[in-house]
């Protein structure tokens, strides 16, 4: 008896999932132009609101554009960044009112997620069959990389305020860079040197790592870290479903 129940149970599912995936089909086939956008809000939901998000500022617009060269190539928008530069001192709150709902919502848009790869060769290469003969420069959309720039400056803040950076950390820091890690490393040579010990040192060349990043173990060591959620969520919607076009 609790087999033909459990039987029946499965059946019965399985029909519910036939007939709902049957009308959703039905439904996208049919759209209309109008419909089409209820179509998608169904498929992907509604972004929702964080709570505690500090408000952005023209300010920090106005930082992360002054990093930005103006002699960059743009990608596939091939909108320079010296055209925003230009657009933001024409009106301020152009810019503003572009990226302000994303990081309220900790969101990064789909229009914002594709760019171009171009495929130069390695010099003095001995043949050019293998891919390891070429490297690619990845182009994004500057606005994007606007954006971008904003997040990585309340992700380091966030992560200097939680400890989350080691003390040797230097690359990728404002104020640090390589010289001060090979500052560091040679202060410590010489500090060991001094009482006569054996001083050795190992480097590491970690290959790939930034490609094979697991979007949900990063959402996790962030949340563990104390990051806000709607860093946390940006981050992870900005690294999901992402796209490159070659060039040759």
């Amino acid at each position: 008896m609790r087999e033909v129940a459990g039987t029946s149970k499965a059946g019965y599912f399985k029909a519910i999932k036939a007939a709902k995936n049957k009308h959703w089909s039905s439904f996208v086939l049919t759209a209309t132009p109008r419909s089409l956008w209820t179509a998608k809000r169904l498929a992907y939901g509604r972004a929702l609101p964080h709570k505690l998000v500090p408000p952005l500022t023209t300010d920090e617009v106005a930082k992360a554009l002054w990093k930005c060269s103006p002699t960059s190539a743009p990608g596939p928008d091939g909108i320079p960044y010296s055209t925003w530069k230009q657009v933001h001192k024409t009106n301020p709150s152009i810019l503003f009112l572009i990226l302000a709902p994303l990081v309220f919502l900790g969101y990064h848009p789909a229009s914002l997620k594709g760019s171009n790869g171009v495929v130069l060769d390695k010099p003095g290469k001995p043949s050019y069959e293998s891919p390891s003969s070429f490297r690619i420069i990845v182009l994004i959309r500057t606005l994007s990389k606007i954006l971008e720039r904003i997040i990585a400056a309340g992700l380091l803040a966030a992560a200097r305020v939680g400890g989350l950076l080691h003390p040797n950390q230097c690359p990728s820091l404002p104020g640090l860079s390589t010289y001060d890690a090979c500052l560091t490393l040679s202060n410590d040579f010489k500090t060991l040197q001094r009482p006569s010990l054996k001083v050795a040192s190992l480097f590491l060349d970690i290959k790939a790592g930034f490609d094979n990043v697991d979007n949900s173990t990063l959402a996790g060591i962030l949340r563990e870290g104390g990051i806000r959620p709607y860093l946390v969520s940006w981050v992870s919607s900005f690294l999901g479903e992402r796209s490159c076009t070659l060039i040759f």
